[in-house]
């Protein structure tokens, strides 16, 4: 049988691990990963108002802060 050295066994699961929480953002809806917002084009007072509620919704996900929280981007192929 093979035997492997347990600092390879746990090598092997620590990388597996990091890339699977990587990759996680791309499991989830874009709302609920709390994307940082871009600054608003103009000073209209509707343009403002979005982007503050925008940072409103960034600041009340749960998603952590040390996970990436963009997904990877489709290619036209694969967009709907």
């Amino acid at each position: 049988m093979l035997d492997f050295p347990p600092w390879k066994v746990f090598l092997i699961v620590a990388v597996t691990l990091w890339g699977t929480l990587l990759a996680l953002p791309n499991v989830f809806a874009p709302t609920t990963l709390g994307h940082t917002p871009r600054q608003p084009a103009s000073q209209a007072p509707a343009d403002i108002a979005a982007y503050t509620a925008d940072i409103a919704a960034a600041e009340a996900s749960n998603w952590p802060g040390f996970l990436p929280n963009q997904q990877v981007n489709l290619g036209l192929d694969l967009k709907k």
